[in-house]
């Protein structure tokens, strides 16, 4: 009965600490990343708050233009090197 009652204590005792293991891995990445966002963001409080708005006023002919020419672009002659 005592062999079966220390196996119990010992198998309680390694998922209490896998539990905390767990929880202080996971809470260390989340600082790291915390740290990580704050040093590539500056203070990180305007990260959300920027905007871009891209206006184009080329007329509708000029704006289906074709920028590549028929005649390129299309095929690529080449030769194997030996």
């Amino acid at each position: 009965m005592f062999i079966i009652r220390f196996l119990l204590l010992v198998f309680v005792l390694l998922i209490v600490l896998g539990v905390v293991g767990v929880v202080v891995f996971f809470s260390s990445i989340r600082n790291i990343k915390r740290q990580f966002d704050r040093m590539s963001n500056g203070s990180g409080a305007d990260r959300h708050n920027t905007t871009t708005t891209v206006r184009d006023d080329r007329s509708a002919a000029e704006r289906n233009k074709r920028i590549i020419a028929d005649g390129e672009g299309e095929y690529v002659d080449f030769e194997e090197a030996d």
